[in-house]
């Protein structure tokens, strides 16, 4: 993580010290055996949700849901 701070703020970052560590139990939702890896963003007509819920569970799950949902409200107005 360094190593990339380090490219991403073009600055050496050796002498930069850790402030904190914390520990979010629960921070993620459930994702039992078998669990889809997708569901539904839309719920209802003109009614859409997205979340880490709506995709694998983590980050870059829930920015996923955002595009999918995003792309199911245009495709939505454009037939409309």
């Amino acid at each position: 993580m360094r190593h990339r701070l380090s490219r991403v703020h073009d600055t050496d970052n050796r002498a930069w010290e850790l402030i904190g560590t914390y520990a979010i139990p629960r921070a993620l939702p459930a994702f039992p055996p078998g669990a889809p890896l997708r569901r539904p963003v839309r719920l209802a007509p003109g009614r859409y949700g997205c979340g880490d819920h709506r995709d694998t569970p983590s980050a870059q799950g829930a920015l996923v849901s955002g595009e999918r949902a995003a792309a199911a409200v245009l495709s939505d107005l454009v037939a409309a």
